[in-house]
């Protein structure tokens, strides 16, 4: 098969953007400013790339080189890549050839010493009407590797606001309202936030992460480029206040249609006594609903087993996420030797 390959770092970000816009898939993963923020965390080496043949797009391969650990291997820094995306209604016979060539540059990258390839694939079908699909979720299974599965958890914003109120649990009704009687106010700092405002709050939001986990918790990088997410509107931050002090954040990302929660922190001195969460959650949803989003992914369900790496606190996380009501679909991790 005659082909190109165009590497992530050789091209523009309206380039790379455009490029993976013809193509079908998870494209707020694979867009260049997901990689690019996968990319900040230290040594990551982002080894993206795209297939072309005929002068057209046919895939996007976004993936990296992890050297945190002794032994490299292809990874992201939460140690996976999103699997590679395709042109639409392409012939599976070409949807494999693709792969087969995806392998050897793989191999060329890493010099044939790396021979470790984690990925994982997504239900979300995202462009401007984004659907929830798992054709071709599985299809990597041909690779005979090692493969887990979690549920992520998506909402269905279409549905009327009654819906989606009578699918939460009896506990985040309750909190909810507990949150509207202490007159806990909810906030939207995005785009078109007074820059000298945007920079002070997201500071606010960034101190708090570093107070809850007592430590810096990600690479100062990778906070500049969560910043600057939001002034090119594909972020947005939300917090509740009380009495005009921040007491609680929820930073996410968006991109078309589809929108997800990114990264939450709480104040500890008002967490047990307001529940600000809760209302945080719910408001985010609705703010989602009203800018006509189609989904807001909520995160992974994950369950507690012992002599496995998910921690209790984790597993209550996700029991929390799963109150808001939302549908259940299969994430796919994959760890694949080539």
């Amino acid at each position: 098969m005659d082909y190109k390959v165009i590497k992530y770092s050789e091209i523009s970000r309206s380039q790379w953007n455009a490029n993976i816009e013809s193509l079908c898939g998870h494209l707020h993963l694979v867009s260049w400013e997901n990689l690019n923020y996968y990319s900040a965390f230290n040594k990551i080496a982002n080894k993206s790339f795209l297939i072309q043949i005929d002068k057209q797009i046919y895939s996007a391969v976004p993936v990296a080189i992890n050297k945190n650990f002794k032994k490299h291997f292809f990874g992201f820094n939460y140690g996976y890549c999103p699997s590679p995306i395709f042109k639409k209604d392409i012939k599976p016979s070409l949807r494999r050839k693709l792969y087969n060539v995806i392998i050897e540059e793989l191999k060329k990258i890493g010099r044939k010493t790396i021979t470790k390839l984690n990925l994982f694939t997504h239900p979300a079908i995202v462009s401007r009407r984004s659907e929830i699909n798992s054709k071709n979720q599985f299809e990597l299974l041909s690779f005979n590797p090692e493969i887990n599965i979690v549920n992520t958890l998506i909402m269905e914003l279409n549905k009327s606001e009654d819906i989606i109120l009578s699918n939460l649990s009896k506990y985040h009704k309750k909190n909810i309202q507990k949150g509207i009687k202490n007159n806990l106010r909810f906030n939207v700092y995005d785009s078109n936030t007074d820059r000298i405002l945007l920079k002070k709050i997201f500071l606010e939001f960034k101190n708090l992460h570093f107070k809850s986990a007592g430590r810096l918790t990600r690479p100062k990088l990778t906070w500049d480029v969560m910043y600057n997410l939001i002034l090119d509107n594909h972020a947005d931050l939300f917090s509740i206040s009380l009495l005009n002090k921040n007491i609680s954040f929820l930073y996410c990302g968006k991109y078309q249609d589809y929108s997800w929660g990114w990264s939450q922190v709480n104040h500890d001195k008002y967490e047990k006594k307001y529940m600000p969460r809760h209302l945080l959650e719910w408001q985010t949803i609705l703010h989602y609903k009203n800018k006509l989003f189609k989904f807001y992914e909520i995160g992974e369900r994950l369950y507690f087993k012992k002599g496995k790496k998910i921690t209790r606190k984790e597993t209550s996380i996700s029991e929390f996420k799963e109150k808001y009501g939302s549908e259940n679909y299969p994430k796919a991790y994959f760890k694949i030797k080539i």
